[in-house]
This record gives structure tokens, sequence and C-alpha cells, in this order.
């Protein structure tokens, strides 16, 4: 398809940009606009209270992430003769794989200023709601994990 010039949104979530008469998907996942700002609420609660705020917010979503990820796993094993358990080795590896992804995303491609840009300004009734939301997240993914460790 040979589209020219600009910048097109398809259903405001997959940002298409034209290289050489193609389209190259830009942001194409809802799940990348969640993390993304579950990153940056976590940062700007870190913002006031700690010189590290950066660190502390990639380290949190990390951790939430590896519960994540062990969750599936632990879901997966249900189907499968296999049990899988996550030593404290295993899990160090998978925060610290986290850790270098989200500060590559966040430390080098899109920044916190980035980020403050798109979501400053948002209504405090939608800064309520998906806080809220988000606080739920970060409760229930350790719980998920621990009870489907049993």
């Amino acid at each position: 398809m040979r589209i020219s010039g600009g910048t097109w949104n398809i259903n405001n979530k997959i940002g298409l940009q034209p290289t050489n008469g193609r389209c190259n998907v830009v942001e194409s996942s809802i799940m990348f606009e969640t993390i993304d700002y579950s990153f940056y609420r976590i940062a700007v609660f870190f913002q006031n209270l700690s010189v590290v705020w950066l660190i502390n917010a990639i380290s949190i979503l990390s951790i939430i992430q590896s519960f994540n990820v062990f969750f599936i796993c632990n879901i997966l094993t249900l189907f499968t003769d296999k049990f899988i358990e996550f030593d404290l080795l295993l899990t160090f590896i998978a925060i610290l794989f986290f850790v270098l992804i989200n500060s590559i995303r966040y430390l080098l491609i899109k920044k916190f200023e980035f980020l403050d840009r798109k979501w400053k300004h948002e209504s405090d009734c939608k800064k309520k709601k998906k806080g809220l939301i988000l606080i739920i997240y970060l409760i229930i993914s350790p719980i998920l994990y621990i009870v489907s460790a049993h």
C-alpha cells in the first residue's frame, strides 16, 4: 500500500507512519500503553520522595511484570504434568531482565518527559480512576502469583 506524507492513527491505538512508501506500525498495543501509564504514575509518585525516582519506578514495574510472568507460567503448568519452581536465582534473573528492558525503554527510548507531556494534563477524574486501577493491579499481581504457586 502506498501512502504519502503525514501520520495516521487508526482507532487512536495504532500509529502509522509512511517510510519509503510503506506504512510501519509505531505503537501497536494497548499493553504498551498500559505499561507506559503504569511506569508514568509510579514515577510521578516517587518523583518527590526520592533522588533515584526513575530507577524506583523501573524497579517496581519490573518486579510486578515478573510476578505476572510467573503467574502465567503457573497457570500454564495446570495444563501440563510439569511444575515450575521459581527459586530465588530465577526470580532475580527475571527481575533483572525486566529492569534491563524497562531501563532501555524509559531511559533511552520513551523518556519520562514524553510521557509527562502526554498525561500531565489528564483530568482529575481520569487520574483517580486510572490510579485506583493501577493500585489494584499493583496489589493483585503478587497475590495472584502467590496463590497460583501453591
